[in-house]
């Protein structure tokens, strides 16, 4: 795994401090977003720190604390990348219907995805569908379950894996660009 620094306690601490994500009301209830403003920057400089912190939490396994950051940035600037992130904590985190909300919600405009976009969500989708089958509840996962008792998860997917490391750069060196 990736050493714990300073710097990366500094950007746990950051998160921590947020809102727990609310797994049963996404994406009823998603955080207000506006556009980042390349005025000054506050926004667009939260946006990139709530980032960096979600990316190096995702490093270490604290899924929950990425999605809070996560969660955060979209309410800040409304990427879809971001909210995709979200999704993926979620799935991480085995809280399969949160995850599927999201996904069935960024698919109802799937003219607003970009192809790789829409790649990893139906890779998604088809991982869930095969985990939600397996657990034979109905096709979707109880959230009350305790995180580690299905008895078939979805392998972690190497791509989604490389996809999330690529939007952190891509996020983040776009909103230094503004």
């Amino acid at each position: 795994g990736s050493p714990v620094t300073p710097a990366t306690v500094r950007q746990l601490n950051v998160l921590r401090v947020l809102p727990e994500t609310p797994h049963d009301l996404v994406p009823i209830y998603l955080p207000g977003s506006a556009p980042v403003s390349s005025g000054k920057g506050s926004n667009r400089d939260k946006v990139i720190e709530l980032v960096n912190a979600a990316a190096a939490a995702t490093r270490l396994g604290e899924y929950e604390l990425a999605a809070r950051g996560y969660l955060q940035a979209f309410g800040l600037c409304g990427s879809i990348s971001l909210l995709t992130s979200v999704a993926n904590m979620f799935y991480k985190l085995q809280v399969y219907d949160a995850a599927r909300r999201i996904f069935d919600y960024l698919l109802t405009d799937a003219t607003a995805l970009n192809a790789e976009q829409h790649s990893l969500i139906l890779l998604r989708i088809e991982q869930l569908s095969k985990v939600e089958t397996a657990n034979g509840n109905g096709g979707r996962r109880s959230e009350s379950k305790a995180p580690g008792s299905a008895k078939a998860t979805a392998p972690p997917s190497r791509m989604a894996s490389a996809y999330q490391e690529h939007l952190h750069h891509e996020l983040v060196e776009g909103l230094r660009s503004m």
